[in-house]
């Protein structure tokens, strides 16, 4: 299969956890992968505690939230992009019953500028 479109890894963002880039541009489209939480230099998660088995104590979805998209605007930034260009965003809530409105709070601070 021939491969298409340029990879780009943002150097300020944490490295992707799978086998893929931060990002790929094909013409002028620009496509986003996998952003999590996570800093440049650390496994650690923001806004996550964790027990001693490595299970989730509990979170902070706002914390995680503004991390995420810490991690979004350095992947732009390398990629020549900003959040002007955002046509789409697709999220995974794992509790939409309890983090929902926070999430939609944040994004609109975010976003709807």
């Amino acid at each position: 299969m021939k491969e298409h479109g340029s990879k780009i890894n943002a150097a300020k963002a944490p490295p992707p956890v799978g086998a893929y880039p931060h990002a790929r541009r094909v013409g002028d489209l620009l496509f986003l992968s996998g952003v999590g939480p996570r800093k440049a230099g650390s496994k650690e998660i923001p806004g996550v505690s964790l027990n001693p088995d490595g299970s989730i104590k509990d979170y902070d979805i706002e914390i995680q939230c503004r991390s995420v998209f810490d991690n979004i605007k350095h992947i732009l930034e390398a990629s020549g992009a900003s959040w002007m260009d955002l046509v789409d965003v697709t999220v995974f809530l794992t509790n939409m019953q309890d983090d929902f409105k926070i999430y939609n709070r944040v994004y609109a601070e975010s976003f709807c500028r």
